[in-house]
């Protein structure tokens, strides 16, 4: 199945792509729009570089029921473009990849306040296993979430779990939307890591580490007031870690709140 540069297909109901033999080749940038899913059950690979693919598999932003599904042993390669993803869940089927190359990957929900969970966590709207994110390739970024996106849960990522995304950037940025990274023993390993929360980040026995990059933890990001603390908390006897330099911000009436002992550890700098 090809797609001539410019495309956008619009459904009703749910869009499935299917290809025996030659797979599923935009020729530039393609737009998907369905109301309740998007079903790739061939492989698709982009044609030309810097060709945007935009899916959104929930389109009316409200039923709940719109996932993107790649079926196992398939793939996307948007061939380094950017892609984007609006979705209620996301589905890697088995052995499913999904590759923007060396431009950005972004997974945002389709609902406002609409929750996201990464890795070991349940219980969100959206949920990305850690599984999901080792089969994501995204050199040029991976970010999950945006300005309306509710809260978002991290639980045990490896470093093999993130070893394919270069920087992962957060956003839990709808109104008294946290970042919270959980679990006990729920180590959390990134490259580089941005996180952006509305109305606060909480550590909650989870070590965090970089271990190429930076780590940036901003736990008021639009600098105002809000229902929840914006407050960036640590569980006892954490230590975070940061191959390069690391930066917490958080609201100056509730500020950076250890529990107990925190070990801050940056081989560029730490800055509060």
């Amino acid at each position: 199945v090809a797609f001539t540069d410019g495309v956008i297909v619009v459904s009703e109901t749910m869009i499935t792509l299917q290809s025996h033999t030659a797979g599923l080749v935009p020729a530039g940038t393609l737009t998907l729009s369905a109301k309740t899913g998007v079903y790739i059950t061939d492989s698709m690979t982009g044609k030309a570089t810097a060709k945007a693919l935009v899916i959104n598999a929930d389109a009316d932003g409200g039923s709940g029921s719109g996932t993107l599904t790649v079926a196992t042993g398939k793939s996307i390669d948007s061939n380094d473009s950017d892609v984007t993803i609006t979705a209620w869940d996301l589905d890697l089927v088995g052995t499913a990849t999904l590759t923007s190359g060396t431009s950005t990957l972004s997974i945002h929900g389709a609902n406002t306040g609409q929750t996201v969970s990464i890795g070991a966590t349940t219980g969100k709207d959206m949920h990305i296993e850690a599984s999901e994110l080792q089969r994501m390739t995204a050199s040029g970024g991976l970010v999950v979430g945006s300005g309306t996106t509710g809260t978002i849960s991290v639980n045990t990522i490896t470093q093999a779990n993130s070893a394919n995304v270069n920087v992962v950037t957060l956003v839990a940025g709808n109104t008294d939307a946290q970042v919270v990274f959980e679990g006990s023993n729920g180590a959390v390993t990134f490259h580089t890591l941005h996180v952006q929360a509305d109305a606060g980040i909480i550590v909650d026995e989870a070590a965090i580490t970089t271990d190429t990059g930076l780590m940036h933890l901003n736990a008021d990001d639009d600098s105002a007031d809000d229902g929840a603390a914006n407050t960036l908390g640590f569980t006892d006897g954490l230590t975070i870690t940061a191959a390069d330099v690391m930066t917490l911000e958080a609201r100056d009436a509730g500020g950076i709140i250890p529990a107990g002992a925190l070990t801050l550890s940056a081989k560029a700098g730490v800055y509060v």
